[in-house]
């Protein structure tokens, strides 16, 4: 289950996460797809790990984010900043779990 707020309009998406593609230690693909009341998202997100130095590791990461229906239409213009909020928040939880 996963919140969502854009200014005034406020919805919950019920989430399903999927690892498409898994090269451990350094690579993996989840792709997510979430549904709320007239509106869905569909979240493709890849992750790459690498070791700068010792004792270190990087994680680089892109998404692409599709959202659709009521919650598209009305705030399509705070989108940007709302998806990299979300992602960084998807990531923040994969860190965890890992460092866990």
């Amino acid at each position: 289950m996963a919140s969502l707020g854009l200014g005034s309009i406020k919805t919950r998406f019920t989430v399903d996460v999927e690892w498409m593609e898994m090269e451990p230690p350094g690579r993996a693909v989840a792709r997510a797809h979430g549904s709320a009341s007239g509106s869905a998202a569909d979240v493709t997100a890849q992750m790459v790990l690498t070791e700068p130095a010792p004792g270190r590791t990087n994680l680089t990461w892109t998404a692409e984010v599709t959202i659709t229906g009521t919650i598209a239409a009305l705030a399509s213009r705070m989108m940007g900043g709302v998806t990299q909020k979300l992602s960084g928040q998807f990531f923040d939880c994969v860190r965890a779990s890992v460092e866990g």
